[in-house]
């Protein structure tokens, strides 16, 4: 059995280390303690993003990046980290629908504002294949920790990972002047604000908790991972790209019913796409097929086409004369007679795909035509097309042929 191949984050050459935070910026340095000190495995990161308010931007500066004082430089120093980009750059400070930075979160439209900043920093930064991000979800407002692990689970791959940092209670209460913010090498008394308590920072454990969560990227349309939506309509479209697909042919219509949505096509344009739909009902994963300019007088070619040629004819309810030079039915026939070549086929599925696009938009995915193997080897090969949606998930309602009816055939090109 082959092995699946499983990314070592640790190994990335670009790694970040990514919260959000509030007034107590000790989880930054917690989690980087955690991460690079703590474990057997260290993660050490390359840099540093935090995502947090105004008021938030000035506990980072004053009690992490402060020149001589700053506890990220204390933890570096002491436990010796080098190499880890992290200053005022690396802060991503929220903003409002009018752009304005955020001084706090505290009405529905903040909130709102909050997710948006959020997913979209996300959405970059797992952008960059070379790197593995590191998710803290343990400080800044509850709601905060919530968007930036359901925009890693929309947009995280198998190298990301989110966690929370947990520290025991006694040190998440020595908030004052020395406060805690690591486990040091050597005693170094921690206090409560109030100076009531006090703690030895050399005696802390610090636990890093991974959170599973469910990798969704793959089975997102790419559109949906390098647009600008917001959260809410990232969401949406996410929904639509990852439900279950229901796919429903209407030959009087000349329709396609996907989802919960018509989709009217021009008649070649259906007929192409209710054959290729047929096929996938009949023949499940063996319904691939190509494109060929052999022509009528190929008996591998008449077999394939004969299912095209049939939906069309129930497309135009039966009902075709070839003696008159305007039937549309005799005119794909007469089209069809020197096969399908390589430049109509292509355009007959990017005229699909247009069309699924525009009324579908992101959900059009599950509904496209795409590859179903290939046939032949080398240069030669030709890719297979056909639907992808589940045998299953396809319905129409057959319009049985009248009794005498003879299925009207090209003749051969050759």
């Amino acid at each position: 059995m082959q092995s699946l191949f499983v990314p070592v984050p640790e190994k990335f050459p670009r790694r970040i280390l990514m919260a959000v935070t509030g007034k107590t910026p000790q989880i930054v340095t917690e989690t980087l303690w955690a991460l690079a000190v703590g474990r057997e495995t260290p993660f050490i990161p390359t840099e540093i993003r935090v995502m947090t308010t105004e008021e938030g931007k000035r506990h980072l500066v004053g009690k992490l990046l402060a020149p001589e004082s700053g506890a990220f430089h204390r933890l570096c120093q002491e436990w010796g980290l080098s190499g880890i980009h992290f200053d005022e750059s690396c802060i991503e400070v929220l903003r409002d629908h009018d752009g304005a930075l955020m001084e706090d979160i505290l009405t529905p439209a903040d909130n709102e504002c909050a997710a948006n900043c959020i997913t979209h920093w996300v959405r970059i930064a797992t952008q960059d294949k070379d790197a593995a991000l590191h998710v803290s979800l343990a400080g800044g407002r509850k709601t905060m920790g919530y968007y930036v692990g359901y925009a890693l689970s929309l947009f995280g791959r198998p190298q990301d990972r989110l966690s929370h940092v947990l520290v025991d209670a006694a040190y998440e209460r020595m908030t004052g002047e020395p406060a805690f913010y690591y486990p040091t090498k050597q005693a170094h008394y921690v206090f409560t604000h109030d100076k009531k308590d006090s703690a030895d920072a050399a005696k802390a454990i610090v636990h890093l908790a991974p959170i599973p969560f469910v990798p969704l990227a793959k089975g997102l349309p790419k559109g949906i991972l390098e647009g600008k939506l917001t959260f809410s309509a990232t969401v949406e479209a996410a929904e639509k790209a990852l439900a279950s697909p229901y796919l429903q042919l209407d030959f009087r219509r000349r329709s396609v019913i996907c989802g919960d949505k018509e989709v009217q096509m021009e008649p070649a344009a259906f007929a192409f796409y209710a054959w290729l739909a047929v096929r996938r009902k009949e023949l499940g994963d063996h319904a691939g097929v190509t494109w060929s300019e052999a022509g009528w007088g190929d008996n591998e070619f008449r077999e394939e086409y004969t299912g095209y040629l049939e939906t069309y004819a129930r497309m135009r309810r039966w009902e075709i004369d070839m003696r008159i030079a305007t039937d549309p039915y005799r005119n794909e026939c007469m089209d069809l007679s020197g096969g399908f070549g390589k430049s109509s086929w292509e355009l007959r599925i990017n005229a699909i795909k247009k069309t699924l696009m525009e009324a579908l938009d992101y959900g059009a995915e599950p509904y496209l035509v795409g590859s179903l193997g290939k046939q032949g080897s080398g240069r030669n090969a030709r890719s297979l097309r056909g639907l992808t949606v589940p045998p299953d998930c396809i319905h129409w309602t057959d319009r049985k042929p009248p009794g005498n009816f003879r299925l009207p055939l090209p003749s051969s090109n050759r």
